[in-house]
């Protein structure tokens, strides 16, 4: 076994390991610190305000979280697709998504008019209570599949879900609980999580190979008899089986759980306002009982502003992250109060509250905890 020409005490490795940290660090406040220093200075950026250290081990902050929960206050403290990919990816996915989500595609409401037809036929008639969140999300299900693979899973049809329906509820609610780990569930074995997920994969990959043939036979128009289908327009750019799932399935949880959370959270709403129920009832009936069109829809106002409101206090994503890919300044963050500009390295990540912000009183005014519809009559929030 060949030796080191020569020999190096474990004092001389220190100072070797000290001294090729002095270096890179000196290089670095030479070049990229001096350039960050440059920028805080021209834009007068402070450090942002940072959480009080408390008690020993952070059991201080504990008892906060502890007691923000208890009074209901806890929220103002895949696969790769457009939703998980970053950079070059992500510029490929919006690229091929982009197209399927003009006017024209989204202001399809005939098939959309037979899921809602559904929905209210699973309203018991005989005053009895049932759930109505689980008849949303079921709706949403339903509605995303049909737009997206040309094939309903049909959910509201019957109370036997399909093993999809099943595998999908439990594979996100596990992602969830996976998240909050810290990813450590991905090393506990777990049987449904993987047939739950296989549940979901075949029931994409049949429809994508069927269609995927019918394309190469020229079928697929005839298939879809004439209706807008996301697959078959996602075909016309690859035909990438592992492509065409991952994108649909992040479409798929974009568009369903959504969708169900704000009918559900605007019901919440109507269900205890009979007042803002009146008024959005006497705006519907101008329809006289028609079926609306997309032009009908968009005019309607009071509605608009319902949704507005439902999503201002109850945001269907209450909190997101982005994480900074250069050096960047923004307006404000900086300083105690949070008012002078804040200097946001290359590779923070920064976290924002839509929760929180929507109850701001500087912006939404001393009610800002009340649901009121009219406020969206003249208020346009932004920078």
């Amino acid at each position: 076994m060949a030796s080191l020409p020569f020999q190096l005490s474990p004092f001389s490795l220190l100072i070797w390991v000290v001294v090729a940290y002095l270096v890179k660090r000196i290089t670095f406040e030479l070049t990229a610190g001096a350039k960050r220093r440059k920028i805080i200075l021209d834009n007068g950026c402070k450090a942002p305000w940072v959480w009080p250290r408390q008690r020993f081990l952070g059991l201080g902050l504990m008892y906060t979280v502890i007691r923000d929960a208890k009074q209901n206050k806890f929220l103002e403290r895949s696969r790769p697709g457009i939703f998980n990919n970053d950079g070059a990816a992500w510029e490929h996915s919006r690229a091929l998504i982009r197209p399927n989500f003009t006017r024209s595609q989204v202001a399809d409401l005939d098939t959309f008019e037979i899921h809602v037809a559904e929905l209210i036929k699973a309203i018991p008639d005989n005053g009895s209570t049932f759930d109505l969140q689980n008849l949303f999300f079921r709706l949403t299900v339903d509605s995303a599949t049909e737009f997206l693979f040309g094939k309903s899973v049909n959910s509201l049809q019957s109370d036997d879900t399909s093993d999809f329906v099943h595998g999908y509820e439990y594979g996100t609610e596990y992602m969830v609980k996976s998240a909050r780990s810290g990813l450590l569930l991905d090393y506990v074995p777990n049987r449904k999580w993987r047939k739950s997920r296989e549940a979901v994969w075949d029931f994409a990959d049949k429809i994508i190979h069927d269609a995927i043939e019918s394309q190469k036979s020229r079928n697929l128009e005839k298939q879809n008899g004439g209706r807008y289908v996301f697959l078959h327009e996602m075909l016309k750019f690859t035909s990438d089986p592992y492509i065409l799932r991952s994108e649909t399935l992040n479409v798929l949880l974009a568009g369903r759980d959504t969708t169900a959370s704000l009918l559900s959270n605007t019901w919440h709403y109507l269900a205890r306002r009979p007042d803002i129920w009146s008024k959005l009832k006497a705006e519907v009936d101008n329809l006289h009982g028609d079926k609306p069109t997309y032009e009908q829809i968009k005019d309607m106002k009071y509605l608009r502003w319902v949704l507005n409101e439902s999503l201002r206090l109850m945001p269907v994503v209450p909190s997101n992250v982005r994480v900074a890919t250069e050096d960047v300044v923004l307006p404000l963050g900086g300083g105690d109060d949070g008012k002078s500009p804040l200097l946001v390295e290359k590779g923070w990540a920064v976290q924002y509250t839509a929760y929180s912000m929507h109850r701001r009183p500087d912006i939404y005014g001393p009610d800002c905890q009340e649901f009121k519809p009219e406020r969206w009559q003249y208020l346009r929030p932004g920078w």
